[in-house]
């Protein structure tokens, strides 16, 4: 998402993206509108995206982070914390105009798509899509919500060899992820194993010269009947969705992903959050049930029998994959 909002900002101004983490009080008492310990310059998201630059990463003394830390303590007030937050957002457009580059901390709670968090849960922001929701603190309207990625030779040479060890023909296959990560909303996104293997078994009856490539996490599940992927990084992973004929998952990473690399997706979706807050509902096929306690912002453990998600079935998935390949029943 965040690559969508650079690319906006890039083609408004012409100017590249530094692209930071807000500053603590030795960086700001050094004159610097940005933490010098930390540098994005290898996330895997923004590798290779022109639009883009970084700042060198400077380790800090004792002194130094014993400050911060004090004064991290005094932005626990949520008062002082959006003080301090419009405070560095007009600092870093006084900067844009003054420098070459356009200054963006990513991490300043005003680009957050929740708008408040309590013990349990998030309360989303209403009425726009995540990249609309940073863009507007800058003033600019979305150029589309398709985010960018952009691979090396190198990285394209890998993946058409993992295509090529498993037996996969550039855009004859279809890429499953079933997992999802846990560490925040629990498994509150995560639909049945059990209903990921029978959609495939639905699909192996109804489409068999149609291969299904499974990716994610080393530790998921292996799904019968496909070619084993798992386990490589994201930006591989992107790589191969890049080849496939359709990408199929729940929401995460590797939706935007997909969309990021231009491939159709079929996107299980729960009742976490609406789908216009993240989903590509104008490119993405999305299969979303919405029940009376969504969108609930659960940071895990589903009073409600976790109703979202099972109520999609196996065979409305399957359907929309064939609708979306544009293979008749």
């Amino acid at each position: 998402m965040w690559t969508a909002a650079f690319r906006a900002l890039n083609e408004e101004f012409g100017k590249p993206v530094l692209v930071t983490s807000q500053p603590k009080l030795s960086d700001l008492l050094s004159g610097y509108l940005y933490n010098r310990e930390i540098s994005f310059a290898s996330d895997p998201v923004f590798l290779s995206n022109d639009r883009l630059i970084f700042n060198e990463q400077r380790p800090k003394g004792t002194l130094e982070r014993r400050g911060d830390l004090l004064f991290q303590r005094l932005l626990a007030q949520p008062f002082l914390k959006a003080l301090f937050e419009r405070f560095l957002l007009w600092l870093s457009a006084l900067h844009s105009t003054r420098h070459n580059h356009l200054l963006v901390n990513i991490d300043l709670l005003a680009h957050s798509y929740a708008a408040t968090e309590r013990k349990d849960r998030l309360i989303w922001r209403s009425g726009a899509h995540a990249v609309e929701i940073i863009l507007n603190n800058f003033h600019v309207r979305p150029r589309g919500l398709q985010g960018e990625l952009y691979f090396s030779p190198e990285e394209e040479s890998h993946a058409d060899r993992l295509l090529d060890g498993a037996g996969l023909a550039v855009g004859g296959f279809i890429v499953i992820e079933p997992g999802t990560k846990t560490d925040y909303f629990g498994t509150l996104r995560a639909w049945p194993m059990e209903r990921w293997q029978e959609t495939l078994d639905i699909l192996q009856l109804q489409l068999p010269d149609i291969r299904v490539a499974q990716i994610g996490f080393s530790s998921s599940p292996l799904l019968a009947g496909v070619a084993d992927l798992r386990g490589t990084n994201f930006r591989t992973a992107a790589a191969i969705i890049a080849r496939a004929r359709l990408f199929l998952g729940s929401d995460g990473g590797m939706m935007h992903a997909a969309r990021a690399v231009n491939t159709n997706a079929v996107i299980v979706w729960g009742g976490l959050c609406e789908p216009g807050l993240l989903a590509y509902e104008d490119f993405h096929r999305i299969i979303h049930k919405r029940v009376d306690c969504s969108p609930c912002g659960l940071l895990g453990n589903c009073p409600n029998g976790h109703l979202c998600m099972s109520g999609i079935l196996a065979q409305e998935v399957a359907d929309a994959i064939r609708q979306e390949i544009s293979i008749p029943s």
